[in-house]
């Protein structure tokens, strides 16, 4: 499995919806840091990432209650949302 970390990288929500194309084409990515950027309701699509185990999108500007729901949809078992709205 492989382990990617884009946090702190300045990433938008246009830059999420590319990186859940990515993720989507790449199944070894595993465990993703995405921390601390503003991927806003992107991160809805990067969780969908079927291949995603671990994923923290702290720190993003999401709006909890419209993105949580989509989690549970998910094959993921590490989910870090702390410091979102």
């Amino acid at each position: 499995h492989g382990r990617l970390d884009l946090s702190n990288r300045g990433l938008t929500e246009n830059d999420g919806v590319i990186l859940a194309e990515a993720l989507k084409q790449n199944p070894y990515i595993t465990e993703l840091n995405a921390s601390h950027n503003d991927l806003g309701h992107s991160a809805v699509d990067i969780a969908g990432a079927s291949s995603l185990k671990k994923l923290d999108l702290s720190h993003n500007n999401l709006l909890a209650n419209y993105v949580t729901p989509y989690l549970y949809n998910t094959n993921l078992i590490a989910l870090n949302l702390e410091g979102n709205g």
